[in-house]
């Protein structure tokens, strides 16, 4: 099973960048059944377990009930700073190839 850095970087080579999947299984070293597993496969989070979800909101639930005394933020806070982080993680995924 890929991360889902390792898929979003198959799905941008291929969407975005224009490689055809025999270029992308060189590039990655993926087999070329899972390229296009994961080229045709539309939503992973409707998939995933529900503890696997890692939304703003659930982390911040989590953050309320493991230190209720330590959180002097609100909700939209940690929102902001999640949607920052997922920015910054999968803005440019070139470095791994």
């Amino acid at each position: 099973m890929l991360t889902m850095t390792q898929v979003k970087r198959i799905k941008k080579m291929y969407y975005s960048k224009g490689k055809n999947i025999k270029d992308i299984t060189k590039a990655t070293g993926h087999n070329y059944r899972t390229i296009i597993k994961y080229l045709e496969k539309d939503d992973f989070n409707k998939t995933a377990p529900v503890k696997q979800r890692h939304t703003a909101k659930r982390i911040y639930e989590r953050l309320k009930e493991e230190y209720p005394e330590l959180l002097n933020v609100k909700y939209r806070t940690i929102s902001s700073y999640v949607s920052q982080k997922k920015k910054e993680i999968y803005q440019d995924e070139e470095g791994f190839s």
